[in-house]
C-alpha cells in the first residue's frame, strides 16, 4: 500500500518517455546494460470541423536498462517532432515523455526512486490514462511531473516496514474547459508488515494525502490509519482483511470535515479452470461514502481467457445505487490474436466531481504472410457525470493499421483513424487521420 509519485524538472519538459516493452524487460533480466531504439518517420493528413493539415512526424524511443545484483536503473525518453507543411514549415514537439527509475538495495535494505514528466493533448486521452477520470473535448494539453521516494527495511525478516513520499503536480496549458483544473498533490505513508505466521501477514498503515486544486476548487486533505491481513485460508482459498479509520477534510468549493471507519474484505478460491473472487469494500471518498460488492470469475480456455464480474456500488451522500460490469477476453489465433474488454468504475474528475466512467475495447491482429500483418481497433469510451449539472461526454475511435517488412531493419507502416466525441448540450466533432510511413528498431548490449 504503499505510495508512490513520480516527478521531472521543468527542464526535461522537452524530453519524452514510453513505457518499456516486454521483450525490453525479458532481456534486461539477464543483467548488464540492454539499449532499445525505435524511429518511425512518418506522412500525416488530419482532416478535423474546423479544417485540414499534412505534416511530416519523426517518433524517436529510447530504452536504457541497468542491472546489477544491487542496483537496478531504467531510463526511457520518446516524442515526436511534427512538421507542418499546410502552413508554412513549421516545427511542434507531440507527446514528449521521460520516465526514469532507480533501485540501490541490499538482502534486508532497498531504496528506490522514481520520477516523469509527460505532455499529451487533452482530445487524446482517455478515461485510463492517469487520473483524468473524464472525458474533456478540449484542444490544450496536460502535463503531469512527478517524484517519490521510498524506503524498505526488513524486507527478508519478520517484521517490515516501508516509508514513502511522493510529489505530483499537473497542469493544463491552453484549455478553455472549466473541467481540467490545475492541482499539485503531496502523498506520504509508512506501513508495517508482520509475518503472523507462515499462513498469514498483517499490516498497519499509516498515511496522508493532501490534493491542491487551483483557481478556487476543491482542496481535499485526507488521513488513514488501516490495519490489514492477508491469509491462505486452505491450500485454495486466500482472503484479505483490512479496517481502518479515515478522515477528509475539504476546503475550496466545499468545506467541512467527515471522518468513519472503512473496511474491505476479499476471499480468491482457485479453481481447477481460473479463479473466483469476491470483493467488499466501504471507504469514504471526496464526494461521500461509497460502498461496492463484486463478484469475478476468470476462466482459462484452450489459448485464450475469459474475465467477467458484476456488482453494485452505493454512493451515501448522492443516495445513488449503480450496477457495474465488467466482461474481457482474449483468444489466440493461427496467425493472430483477437480481444475485448468492457469495464465500469467510479472516479473524481480534476474538478472534484464523481464521474462512472466505461470503457468498450475490441481489437484483433493478423498476419497476412510472413512479412506482412494487419490490425484493427474500436476504442469506446463515456463519462457519466454523476452531478446533474456537468454534461456527459462520449468518444469513439476507430483504426485500422498495415505493416509489411521491407529489409531486416526497416518496415513499411501505413493506417487510418477516425474519432467521433459526443457532449450532451453540446457541439459534436470528429476527425479523421492518414499516415504513411517507415519504422525500424534496433537494440544491443554494449
Amino acid at each position: 500500500m504503499g505510495v508512490w509519485g513520480r516527478y521531472l524538472p521543468a527542464a526535461l519538459a522537452g524530453l519524452g518517455l514510453a513505457g518499456p516493452h516486454a521483450a525490453f524487460a525479458q532481456n534486461a533480466e539477464r543483467g548488464g546494460l540492454q539499449i532499445d531504439l525505435s524511429y518511425t518517420e512518418q506522412f500525416f493528413y488530419d482532416d478535423d470541423d474546423e479544417d485540414s493539415e499534412t505534416s511530416l512526424r519523426s517518433d524517436l524511443e529510447l530504452q536504457l536498462r541497468s542491472q546489477t545484483r544491487t542496483q537496478d536503473l531504467s531510463f526511457v525518453i520518446s516524442g515526436g517532432v511534427e512538421k507542418g507543411l499546410s502552413d508554412g514549415f513549421e516545427f511542434d514537439l507531440e507527446d514528449p515523455r521521460v520516465a526514469l527509475e532507480y533501485s540501490v538495495g541490499s538482502r534486508n535494505t532497498e531504496l528506490s526512486f522514481d520520477a516523469s514528466f509527460r505532455s499529451t493533448e487533452v482530445d487524446d486521452l482517455s478515461v485510463l490514462d492517469f487520473d483524468l477520470a473524464t472525458l474533456v473535448d478540449d484542444p490544450g494539453d496536460r502535463e503531469d511531473f512527478s517524484t517519490g521516494l521510498a524506503l524498505e527495511f526488513g524486507r527478508e525478516a519478520r517484521f517490515g516496514t516501508i516509508v514513502s513520499l511522493g510529489y505530483s503536480e499537473t497542469n493544463f496549458v491552453n484549455t478553455t474547459s472549466s473541467e481540467v483544473i490545475d492541482s499539485t498533490r503531496f502523498e506520504g505513508s509508512v506501513r508495517l508488515r508482520f509475518d503472523l505466521s507462515r499462513t498469514a501477514t498483517g499490516f498497519l498503515t499509516t498515511s496522508i494525502n493532501d490534493l491542491d486544486r487551483a483557481e478556487g476548487g476543491l482542496d481535499v486533505e485526507t488521513r488513514d490509519l488501516i490495519g490489514s491481513v492477508d491469509v491462505l485460508i486452505t491450500p485454495g482459498l486466500t482472503g484479505a482483511f483490512d479496517l481502518g479509520y479515515r478522515e477528509i477534510t475539504r476546503d475550496g468549493t466545499r468545506t467541512g470535515t467527515s471522518e468513519g471507519v472503512t473496511f474491505g474484505a476479499s476471499l480468491t478460491s482457485e479453481r481447477p479452470n481460473g479463479t473466483i473472487s469476491a470483493i467488499l469494500d466501504s471507504a469514504l471518498e471526496e464526494t461521500g461514502r461509497r460502498s461496492t460488492f463484486q463478484v469475478n470469475r476468470t476462466l482459462i480456455l484452450p489459448r485464450g481467457q475469459l474475465s467477467a464480474g458484476i456488482g453494485v456500488s452505493v454512493n451515501s451522500a448522492s443516495d445513488s445505487t449503480d450496477p457495474l460490469y465488467n466482461l474481457s477476453y482474449r483468444q489466440a489465433l493461427a496467425r493472430g490474436g483477437f480481444q475485448f474488454n468492457f469495464s465500469q468504475s467510479f472516479s473524481t474528475t480534476s474538478a472534484g466531481e464523481e464521474t462512472l466512467n466505461t470503457t468498450f475495447n475490441i481489437s484483433a491482429d493478423q498476419a497476412l504472410n510472413d512479412i506482412s500483418s494487419v490490425s484493427a481497433a474500436i476504442l469506446f469510451s463515456d463519462s457519466d457525470r454523476q452531478a446533474s449539472t456537468l454534461a456527459d461526454t462520449r468518444r469513439i475511435r476507430y483504426e485500422i493499421d498495415y505493416s509489411r517488412q521491407l529489409t531486416n531493419r526497416w518496415s513499411f507502416v501505413a493506417g487510418v483513424a477516425h474519432t467521433q466525441r459526443r457532449e450532451a448540450g453540446g457541439e459534436d466533432s470528429s476527425d479523421n487521420e492518414v499516415f504513411i510511413g517507415l519504422r525500424t528498431a534496433l537494440s544491443w548490449r554494449p
